[in-house]
């Protein structure tokens, strides 16, 4: 059985490591992706919108997604969480080249999440072909970076944080509004090769 976002339901009889959010992708899908591509072991805590005005004066800082995790206690904030976990399980570079390029792979993915959002949120359908033409410029760039290394961050270092952060934009925001255009670069058979050779997604969203 699955969950409404489509993950596996992690058994809590198993797992200390609790990730709390709403039953949405979001921004927790990126701590998602890093605990799946680790193979880690983690319980999932949906938050009901309802309940949200009463837990959210609890919260750190006001806002999902959380973390919980024994061995360093309650950690906030989406990509704070994540660059966590990809250190903890290996995901995250250790020589500071490396490391210098995932860093470089997560702003690029992140201009083109703020640039979708941005009129996802305002008039999309007046607006959505120019942020095109800027989408297109910047798979373009991405190709172009991904290419340096065989299409992955780092290359032959495997996949790591700054290839799931690049997937995650490319799968939730890219793919479902501008497919098209994504198919139109070769960025997108990168997206493939990580979906079924590095994360088995099956597993993911089954």
């Amino acid at each position: 059985s699955t969950q409404s976002t489509g993950h596996p339901i992690h058994s809590i009889l198993t797992m200390s490591v609790k990730l709390t959010y709403f039953a949405v992708r979001g921004r927790a899908e990126i701590i998602r992706l890093v605990l799946e591509a680790a193979g880690a072991k983690y319980e999932t805590e949906n938050v009901d919108f309802k309940d949200w005005a009463t837990l959210k004066p609890k919260t750190q800082f006001g806002q999902l997604p959380i973390l919980h995790d024994p061995d360093f206690g309650t950690i906030s904030q989406s990509f704070a969480i994540a660059r966590y976990l990809a250190i903890k399980h290996k995901l995250y570079p250790t020589n500071l080249k490396d490391q210098t390029r995932v860093e470089v792979a997560i702003e690029a993915a992140r201009d083109i999440s703020e640039g979708i959002v941005k009129i996802a949120f305002g008039d999309f359908e007046g607006q959505k072909e120019n942020q095109g033409k800027t989408l297109d410029a910047q798979l373009h760039n991405l190709d172009k970076f991904l290419k340096e290394n065989d299409g992955l961050c780092c290359g032959s270092g495997g996949i790591n944080f700054g290839d799931l952060a690049i997937f995650n934009v490319l799968d939730n925001f890219v793919k479902p509004l501008y497919p098209d255009i994504l198919k139109s670069h070769s960025v997108s058979q990168g997206l493939r090769a990580v979906s079924y050779t590095h994360l088995t997604l099956p597993t993911i969203y089954s």
